[in-house]
């Protein structure tokens, strides 16, 4: 292979490496706004008396966690601050008092548990 080939083929894999991680980072965006505006839209029982509104993500992907963190920091639902739980596996004890759990594809095997 020349040296003109390889630089073609090194730009080549560049984007495709870069477009798989625009389109992950976009996916997870895509995620944590559909869960906001899920939980926005929604009139929860005795919402007028809750203190904070709580999520529970179940999941281990880095970008979904962070896309999380993010909007619960940064953003409110119907005026209550967001409190955001992040677990790997379904524990029972703490989906008690939960308004959303959200699990990734990869955790979805776990939806009996919930």
């Amino acid at each position: 292979m020349n040296t003109a080939n390889l630089k073609y083929l090194f730009l080549l894999c560049f984007v495709f490496c870069t477009l798989q991680l625009t389109a992950q980072v976009e996916r997870t965006k895509m995620i944590g706004a559909y869960v906001y505006n899920l939980s926005r839209y929604t009139e929860w029982p005795g919402e007028a008396k809750l203190d904070s509104f709580r999520i529970v993500l179940i999941s281990r992907n880095a970008e979904l966690i962070n896309e999380f963190k993010s909007f619960s920091k940064e953003l409110k639902i119907k005026n209550k601050p967001i409190s955001l739980s992040i677990q790997s596996s379904v524990s029972s004890d703490n989906l008690k008092s939960v308004h959303l759990v959200f699990l990734d594809q990869e955790r979805s095997a776990l939806l009996p548990d919930v």
